[in-house]
């Protein structure tokens, strides 16, 4: 992985490139294996994300890798929404207004699931610049 800024003990969000595909597809396939393993075989069967909706977000520019110390450690998509998916909630949004979107997030186990997401939330990556570009609550 090739992070942008490199910083000891820092991690890194950066897009995705072409060249990253074979390790994302890898670290996905990690992803079902772990997902299967343990009780969770029905939210990426099939082998989603598949290798056409990969190249799609990176088209898209939302595909971003993460990494530490030169490392992969985890992988997500993040954009701005609408999200069609949350059209009909069963409940309400807390506030009225735009708001940013994480799905497929995966990381390849050296940091345990909570521990990535939380550091992705709090590193200062592109949902929170693109929360604050557009005043979201974040």
């Amino acid at each position: 992985m090739r992070p942008e800024r490199q910083g000891k003990n820092k991690m890194n969000i950066r897009p995705a490139e072409k060249a990253d595909m074979p390790a994302l597809c890898a670290l996905y396939a990690e992803g079902r294996r772990f997902m299967a393993a343990h009780g969770n075989a029905a939210q990426w069967r099939g082998g989603y994300p598949q290798r056409a909706v990969l190249e799609s977000d990176m088209r898209e520019r939302r595909l971003y890798l993460c990494g530490e110390n030169g490392a992969l450690c985890a992988a997500f998509v993040f954009y701005m929404g609408p999200e069609p998916a949350y059209e009909a909630l069963d409940g309400a949004w807390l506030r009225a207004g735009p708001y940013g979107v994480v799905h497929r997030l995966c990381s390849p186990g050296r940091m345990k699931g909570a521990a990535t997401a939380a550091a992705l939330l709090s590193c200062g990556g592109p949902g929170r610049a693109a929360a604050r570009r557009r005043a979201v609550f974040y």
